[in-house]
């Protein structure tokens, strides 16, 4: 069974099959705002996403979210699904729509900026200990970090964050790494990487 955050175990006691794409089928709704950018995405978003930034989102805080209103948060309050990697009590791991893993620190932190000492430590560690597992499970040759402060710098969810994109010499695997993965990519790369974790 994959691994949710608490409310969703509890929820997929009965149903060993539940998974993000039951929680879709179900009728709950799953927030698109999880469909973190690449700068190529980037590229394509709309006319008025553009207008929008150039108009606003240099402002401090035009963009920022509330608690509330936070993804991430959702995500660890078990509001929203997700294919969780690893949860060691200050941080969380999971894998994006764009089938890459993810680690956020499990308390509201909007960008680096705002980062304390200790949750920059623990956010630190749980990256090297992910990038390690992901090489080992996925066989890639690389990892490829991103994080990014501010709507400027292309942040869109307002929850600091390190994206880890595996990289290969040749060419990736079949099935890559695309804009929205099916839920079943997605499963496959959480279970590798997190198979993986015991050795990183």
């Amino acid at each position: 069974m994959i691994l949710l955050s608490p409310v969703l175990e509890e929820a997929s006691a009965a149903d060993k099959s539940y998974d993000v794409s039951a929680w879709r089928a179900s009728g709950h709704r799953i927030d698109e705002r999880l469909s973190y950018m690449t700068p190529v995405r980037r590229a394509h978003r709309s006319a008025s996403w553009h207008a929008r930034l150039a108009t606003e989102g240099h402002r401090d805080g035009a963009e920022r979210n509330t608690v509330e209103e936070c993804i991430f948060c959702q995500i660890i309050q078990g509001v929203q699904p997700a294919f969780v990697i690893a949860d060691d009590g200050a941080t969380l791991s999971f894998v994006s729509l764009e089938n890459h893993p993810l680690v956020v620190p499990r308390r509201h932190v909007e960008a680096l900026y705002d980062l304390d000492d200790a949750t920059g430590a623990a956010l630190m560690r749980a990256t090297v200990r992910v990038a390690r597992a992901l090489k080992r499970g996925l066989a890639c040759d690389g990892v490829y970090l991103t994080q990014a402060n501010g709507s400027a710098a292309g942040q869109d969810v307002f929850h600091l964050h390190v994206h880890l994109y595996p990289r290969w010499v040749s060419p990736a695997p079949a099935g890559g790494w695309v804009p929205t993965a099916a839920d079943e990519e997605r499963r496959r790369t959480a279970a590798q990487v997190r198979a993986a974790l015991d050795d990183a």
